[in-house]
């Protein structure tokens, strides 16, 4: 009984993440907003671009060469904040209506500039944060490689 609960709690994060991805790439345009990597910043809190007319909060957990490690948080916003007390960021659970948060993504860093990021603070990285965070064998080489 709770192994087919946890699978099909698995099948629905897996169906959400393509779903994300196909709007992603089927209804945005190229990056509007061009941004250097070296303008972000480890524990840097950035708005992003999710979907038109959508907002989210992430936070830079670790930087690489190439590849950037993230915090989504939950939090969505119709118009692009200016402004954010990092207290009231959440991360929410799968369980959640309204959806979660993920505490640490991969991303390679061009892909991360095409979220649009736009820098609304910095607040120290910490130990529970970094749960999880394994820096790359070799960050120079990509991440994801091409098969």
């Amino acid at each position: 009984m709770e192994i087919k609960r946890t699978e099909k709690i698995i099948g629905a994060i897996i169906a959400l993440a393509v779903s994300a991805a196909i709007t992603f790439w089927v209804t945005r345009p190229a990056a509007r907003q061009v941004r250097q990597v070296s303008e972000l910043k480890v524990g840097g809190i950035y708005s992003v671009a999710m979907e038109p007319d959508q907002y989210g909060v992430v936070k830079i957990l670790a930087l690489e060469p190439k590849v950037v490690h993230l915090r989504i948080y939950k939090n969505k916003f119709k118009a692009r904040p200016k402004k954010l007390d990092p207290a009231t960021l959440t991360m929410g659970s799968i369980l959640d209506q309204d959806g979660f948060g993920i505490k640490h993504y991969l991303l390679t860093t061009a892909l991360f500039l095409l979220w649009e990021p736009a820098f609304l603070g910095q607040t120290p990285v910490t130990k529970e944060e970094l749960e999880g965070y394994q820096p790359s064998v070799n960050s120079e080489r990509d991440p994801f490689p091409k098969p």
